[in-house]
């Protein structure tokens, strides 16, 4: 979190933009009004980045101006955002996508011996890159701390397991809550007695025991065979066409929220692409979850903008998927490219998948 999406990230994105914007492929005001106007996932609903400003990309060191979260969403979608502008091939925007890569490795919560090893000549390439592309410029420290990665990880296991980003959500109520009540004269006490309320509050209330496991957004309770493909559903999930179930608009399980009409990644064809699956019904029979799914194509991985490019099938046979049985647990959205004459959506991983 501090190292590459307080540091490294944000440092490299301002300097990458100063450039792309001197060279005159886009100016600053395009491509702050397209990251405002962006189609972003769901889950980037709360942390959609910040305009960029002239200001910063003339000091890109220091603060970035975004909170981690946001520089997160920003550096995976902005190869798309600015893809259809920049050439195939810029030595600009190629320094990003390398560093990409490493994020794909860093962010990832299953990694191999093999794919460490793999990460420590990847880091060793970025930074190389880095000196090449800015040779006025010297290696940050929070660059040096990322050669320590691959060994970290060989030592405790992936990264993702242990970074500080839950411990400064947590921190966040206290800093939140020191604003609000404004009274410093034991403000120790006082945030102290409010988090033993609040966690009183929740242990009688049953949460963070049971309920947000599992948690059932809106929707209506409908026959099975007022639904589309009502044979087949009733087949699928072992019910009569009569019978009554509850088709919710969205769901949150384990703190990952599923929507109807994003995508999930059901399992790895042979070429090792990711199977995407768009959710149609989201059915809820007590705390069980099951996604009624189509099928999507992969056709195939864009480096340009470091995303998997996907089509609806053709003729697509739905497919039932208990929530427990994804392949990899989170919810992804395809995004349409700015090319006006491009069929293709596109949909950026969070990392890695294996």
């Amino acid at each position: 979190m501090h190292d590459l999406l307080e540091g490294v990230a944000g440092l490299e994105v301002h300097l990458v933009v100063a450039d792309l914007v001197q060279s005159g492929f886009f100016d600053l005001d395009l491509l702050n009004s397209r990251i405002t106007s962006f189609d972003y996932a769901p889950s980037d609903s709360k942390n959609k980045p910040s305009p960029i400003t002239k200001h910063k990309i003339q000091n890109p060191d220091g603060a970035t101006g975004q909170t981690a979260s946001q520089m997160w969403c920003l550096i995976r979608n902005l190869p798309l955002i600015i893809g259809d502008l920049v050439p195939e091939g810029n030595e600009h925007l190629e320094l990003l996508l390398i560093l990409l890569e490493c994020m794909d490795f860093i962010f990832s919560p299953e990694v191999t011996v093999e794919e460490s090893f793999f990460l420590k000549q990847l880091i060793k390439d970025h930074h190389s890159y880095f000196l090449h592309l800015y040779p006025n410029r010297h290696l940050k420290p929070k660059h040096h701390f990322m050669t320590h990665y691959p060994h970290q990880i060989r030592q405790l296991g992936p990264l993702i397991n242990y970074w500080t980003m839950r411990f400064e959500a947590k921190h966040r109520f206290f800093k939140r809550l020191g604003h609000i009540v404004c009274n410093y004269r034991n403000i120790l006490k006082t945030l102290a007695n409010r988090q033993q309320m609040f966690l009183c509050y929740n242990l009688m209330c049953g949460k963070e025991l049971v309920d947000r496991d599992v948690e059932i957004g809106t929707g209506c309770s409908t026959l099975v065979v007022s639904l589309e493909r009502a044979q087949f559903l009733s087949r699928a999930i072992g019910v009569d066409l009569l019978s009554e179930i509850f088709v919710a608009k969205w769901v949150t399980v384990n703190g990952i929220k599923y929507c109807k009409n994003t995508l999930v990644i059901s399992a790895k064809s042979e070429d090792s692409f990711p199977i995407f699956e768009l959710i149609v019904y989201i059915l809820c029979m007590g705390t069980k979850i099951s996604f009624i799914t189509a099928p999507w194509q992969t056709v195939k991985f864009d480096r340009h903008t470091h995303t998997y490019a996907v089509q609806p099938a053709v003729n697509p046979i739905w497919s039932v998927i208990p929530v427990e049985n994804l392949y990899d647990h989170q919810a992804y959205h395809a995004s349409k490219s700015y090319k006006e004459w491009e069929h293709l959506s596109y949909v950026s991983l969070r990392y890695r998948i294996n």
